[in-house]
């Protein structure tokens, strides 16, 4: 099972490498994550179930021939209970895969929501959205509780029906063998049937996960199938980048209303050429499809007509940085052979050697996951570095200069284009003068099609940058290139002695089930529940056990008697046991689905209401694992398992009791036996929880790993990385199945060493009735008490077993509990803040005084005892090197750090943020950030989360951004469906939203985040007109790199790297 398993991901991950951009984007995170984790888990379990279908199919054969040739046709009503139970768990098993099919379209959704917010916890933060994303998030796990819960009934129903159906089968075939015999039980064909009987119940146990199972493993091997059905990425290898009438579309899918024309061209009769050598750009508005250009040359759009050609190992820079969760170095050498003298070059050239000789450990620093711990300028360069150290010949850059300031876009035009690019075919999406005046060819995209222009004409179209020459782009140089450049300071609280920025999983101590853990999950159960199910358990179990007791005193005819009475009591038994069970699974499952609800509710609250620095330690990998694998065995298994220990917990101690009943002296041993046992389940479960742990935390490494290869594969396959990447997967992989064979091998050393306690606890027994013949009446002697002697050999063994498995599973509730009892941020919970009236801030001043802030006491300030006063409606520009603490002072305002190492005050219209309410305050503001985040939904759900704006008042913001007649052309307007991370969207695009969303809070106090940095310069001005109009009484603090976004700005602040404001003046007074 491990290895199929193992073979699977790998094809699953083989089958991502090679899928192409179109294919992975109706594909989401959360989906494979599910069919690697869940999917995968449920095949695993199945084949290792299977073996014991196949026996109780031969079992059930013998058997019936035994009983057959014992007790003749009386047999017959018995085995016919037997053979209809197995169908009936047969039926049992497609119910809950039908069951399980509605489950998982839930269990996707919601997995992808998770995803979505974690990627986009930032914005979230920033706008005030954690209720409703927590409430998004609740209804679709309400939805997905609702099938679980129908499917865990069933399961418990089979565990129920599994424990009955061997009384009803005794019932059957004794009531017929008295009536065919005269009212006789013999008790030598009783007993000697008894023993086969419980041999089948102990088989039909082994095989009861197998039949529950199947269909669900059935429904994870077509999941698998058809993503591996899905089309695939076809890369052509040739010598120069050439298409010749060609038209590239979106394939189509279910996706709807996609601000892409799915299966429409989106790019027609393209013609493009670019030789050996030749710088080539490609110029265009907002959305006029310059990045699906790339990607068409690429091979990840489907080619309707007309060809191309593209030499294989080009390597591709995207408009968004990918960035590996590995060091700066790795990030830059991408797996090349490291070159000292070219390394060099290439960090100077892409203007990164003094931010490596800040890193905490230089260019060996690990930066988090995506990049978090890197400003976005930082993020850019780094990703064109790697291209740059690439001897790929052809280079694709997809808009690389957006995120940079205009020195340092002017360092890398020299030094990148003009220098260690130079002499290879470079293709760019830009909109920079310089740029275009360097290349050899200027194409324009427009309305689908591209033709050749030139650099001038296209300057004078305005849809270009002008490089600024004024004396206060040449003052903010002078700043940038005199400081010190350090790594972003935002996140420097993850930077340790190690200089790593990323924290380390670490598996739970080695232990078993601690006490309050077990008393949480009772909690949540509801403890009214909890004693009930114990009430119920322990009724069912009498009756099970008082039914044994009865077959012997009827055999032993103890009681004088007519058949009937005899007859109706055990009948009473057996069906008030039926009753009973049939109480107790139904009492259970609503009390492990209370578990399972309240354990996800607390978990995704304290999941979003964490810092941000939470997110910064642990990539998205870690933390979606604990909602699908883990919460997947609170939701499922650990019920089943949990179900099958109290069933065989009770016919234990009602097997035992019997025993000790009918034959005391077995007491003497007893404590032995049950000290051997006890000693061997502790050795046992101590080996099976540790390798759970491991398992969790190797598992939360092939998710990460998986989670960034989705997200950077067409960079992959661009730099032709593929079985890089493979390497690492598989190494991955190979770690978490470690843990899985090391399970199966501690099992295995358990169930022989339990077999050979078992065979000496029957030759003990079998010696006391021997030597007591003569005091144990016949069919006591004969027959119950080995009956049950022989019924223990299994039930110990599944007992031992199955408390250990529910004592593994169990682990997935300490982790998810470990996210319950997350540090959330301070006074989300603290009713003392103040509610502050509904036209607050009504003037919009922001006043700091002595504001000093530090992401960790022991860390440098981001932000030195600075003061300064914005008057209510002013404009302030905010310009600074990266890690100057431009970042930091938009973080301060919204309260994303609170610590003892901040001091001072932050001053909104007389009233100190720290007294107001966190969601409050998140709510007054707005924020647009640089990296525009759009969450899958609905376009409206991204403009208006609260349903709080008409579609009137929607439309009129997306037109004064400019976008309103294509979200109306797209065909579903408003309820345009927005993919995962809103890529059917452009980047330019995405912004466009952002800003439109900020539009409708109508906020009196707005930052701009460089809002405007993939939107072409004719947009742009567009753009800045409506913000002028728009936000004229409004107080603007802009964080900007082009001088035209900030020189209507009353004042300008200019920090320097330690955070300290170094000038804070008016625009015209810092240009003399």
């Amino acid at each position: 099972g491990v290895q199929i398993r193992a073979a699977v991901c790998m094809a699953v991950f083989n089958k991502i490498l090679v899928m192409n951009a179109v294919s992975l984007s109706h594909t989401s995170n959360g989906q494979l994550l599910n069919i690697i984790g869940n999917d995968m888990q449920k095949l695993m379990d199945f084949l290792n179930a299977f073996p014991f279908v196949a026996v109780l199919i031969i079992d059930v054969l013998v058997i019936t021939g035994v009983a057959g040739y014992e007790i003749g046709i009386s047999a017959i009503p018995g085995i016919l209970i037997i053979l209809l139970a197995q169908f009936f768990q047969i039926g049992l098993g497609r119910r809950i895969k039908s069951l399980r099919r509605r489950a998982l379209v839930f269990i996707d959704a919601r997995v992808r929501m998770v995803g979505d917010v974690v990627t986009g916890i930032r914005v979230i933060k920033y706008n005030g959205w954690v209720v409703p994303f927590l409430k998004q998030i609740a209804i679709t796990r309400a939805r997905e509780l609702s099938w679980i819960a129908k499917a865990s009934f069933m399961r418990g129903v089979a565990t129920a029906v599994g424990d009955a159906y061997v009384p009803l089968a005794c019932l059957a075939t004794f009531g017929v063998y008295v009536f065919l015999h005269g009212g006789n039980l013999n008790a030598k064909s009783t007993f000697t049937v008894l023993p086969f009987l419980g041999v089948l119940y102990k088989s039909a146990g082994s095989a009861r996960p197998g039949f529950l199972i199947f269909g669900e493993a059935m429904i994870g091997m077509d999941r698998v199938q058809r993503f591996l059905n899905i089309h695939k990425s076809a890369l052509h290898a040739n010598a120069t980048v050439k298409a010749v009438s060609c038209s590239f579309t979106w394939e189509p899918s279910g996706t709807k209303g996609s601000s892409r024309q799915l299966g429409q061209p989106v790019l027609r009769n393209i013609n493009l050429e670019a030789r050996k050598g030749e710088l080539v750009a490609i110029v265009g508005s907002t959305g006029s499809g310059k990045s699906s250009l790339l990607l068409g040359l690429l091979g990840e759009l489907k080619v309707l007509r007309g060809s191309y050609s593209l030499q294989q190992d080009a390597v591709y820079v995207p408009q968004q940085p990918w960035i590996i969760n590995d060091t700066v170095r790795n990030n830059i050498l991408f797996g090349s052979d490291f070159d000292l003298e070219r390394y060099q070059s290439v960090l100077s050239a892409c203007a990164l050697d003094q931010d490596a000789s800040c890193f905490p450990n230089g260019s060996d620093s690990e930066i988090g996951e995506r990049g978090i711990n890197l400003s976005g300028g930082q993020k850019a360069r780094i990703s064109l570095a790697r291209a740059c150290y690439n001897a790929s010949p052809i280079v694709l850059l997809d808009d690389p200069f957006a995120a940079v300031d205009v020195p340092t876009t002017q360092h890398l035009i020299q030094h990148v284009l003009g220098g260690v690019l130079k002499g290879r075919t470079v293709i760019i999406v830009t909109n920079n003068e310089m740029c275009l005046t360097m290349c050899n060819k200027v194409y324009r995209l427009e309305y689908s099609t591209l033709h050749l222009s030139e650099a001038e004409k296209e300057i004078n179209r305005g849809l270009v940058s002008y490089n600024a020459r004024s004396s206060l782009e040449s003052s903010q140089q002078s700043i940038e290139h005199t400081s010190p450049v350090v790594i972003k300071t935002t996140n420097a609280q993850l930077q340790g002695s190690s200089g790593s920025l990323v924290k380390k999983e670490i598996s739970l101590a080695s232990r078993g089930i601690a006490a309050k853990d077990l008393k949480e999950y009772f909690n949540t159960m509801g403890w009214a529940l909890v004693i009930l199910v114990g009430i119920t358990f322990v009724i069912t179990q009498c009756a099970l056990t008082a039914g044994d007791y009865w077959l012997s005193v009827w055999t032993d005819k103890k009681y004088n008697l007519q058949a009937g009475p005899y007859v109706a009591i055990y009948a009473a038994l057996a069906v008030g046991f039926l009753i009973f069970a049939s109480l107790r699974v139904s009492l259970f499952t609503e009390a492990t689905n209370n578990a399972a609800r309240k354990l996800h509710s607390k978990m995704a609250e304290n999941i979003l209401r964490s810092p941000v620095t939470f997110f910064d330690h642990n990539p998205t990998g870690r933390i979606i694992n604990r909602f699908t694998k883990d919460q997947s065995a609170v939701d499922e298994i650990l019920p089943f398992t949990l179900q099958q220990v109290i069933a065989f917990v009770g016919s234990c101690l009602g097997a035992l009791a019997l025993i000790a009943i009918l034959l005391p002296w077995f007491m003497l041993v007893t404590p032995i036996y049950l000290m051997v046992f006890i000693y061997m389940r502790q050795r046992y479960v101590a080996i099976c929880c540790d390798v759970k742990r491991l398992d969790g935390v190797t598992r939360s490494a092939v998710y990460a790993h998986l989670v960034e290869s989705i997200e950077g594969v067409v960079s992959i396959r661009a730099y032709g990385a593929e079985k890089r990447f493979m390497d690492r997967f598989v190494d991955l992989v190979d770690k978490n199945n470690q843990a899985g064979m090391m399970y199966a091998h501690a099992s295995r050393w358990f169930a022989t060493r339990m077999e050979m306690t078992v065979i000496f606890n029957l030759a003990v027994v079998a010696a006391f009735v021997i030597a007591l013949r003569n005091s144990i009446s016949p069919g006591i002697a004969a027959g119950i008490i080995l009956v049950q002697s022989l019924k223990l050999s299994g039930l110990f063994q599944f007992t031992v077993r199955s408390s250990a498995e529910a004592e593994n599973q169990f682990t997935s509730v300490e982790r998810i509990q470990e996210y319950t009892h997350l540090a959330v941020e301070p006074d989300c919970k603290d009713s003392s803040k103040l509610s502050v009236p509904d036209e607050w801030p009504h003037q919009g001043t922001i006043e700091f005084r002595n504001y000093t802030m530090a992401y960790r006491e022991d860390l440098s300030p981001a932000l030195n005892n600075i003061s300064f006063t914005v008057e209510g409606g002013e404009k302030l520009g905010i310009l600074g090197r990266t890690g100057s603490g431009k970042s930091s002072l938009v973080a301060a305002i919204f309260r994303m750090v609170q610590n003892d190492a901040c001091s001072g005050s932050i001053i909104i219209d007389d009233l100190d943020i720290q007294k107001v309410k966190l969601d409050d305050l998140r709510r007054r503001l707005s924020i647009i950030p640089q990296d525009p985040v759009l969450f899958r939904g609905s376009l409206r759900f991204n403009l208006d989360p609260f349903s709080e704006h008409s579609d009137k008042d929607m439309y009129e913001a997306l037109a004064r951004v400019h976008v309103a007649e294509k979200v109306k052309s797209i065909g579903n307007g408003l309820d345009s469906e927005v993919t995962e991370n809103g890529n059917n969207f452009s980047l330019g695009e995405r912004q466009l939203i952002c800003l439109a969303r900020t539009l409708l809070r109508k906020s009196r106090i707005v930052i701009l985040d460089e809002a405007t940095a993939a939107i072409d310069n004719k947009t742009d001005r567009l753009i800045q007109s409506t913000m002028r109009e728009v936000f004229e009484s409004c107080t603007c603090l802009t964080v900007a790199h082009r001088i035209n976004t900030i020189i209507d700005c009353g004042m300008v602040l200019v920090l320097d790297t330690g955070g300290h404001i170094v000038e804070y003046d008016s625009p015209y007074n810092l240009l003399k």
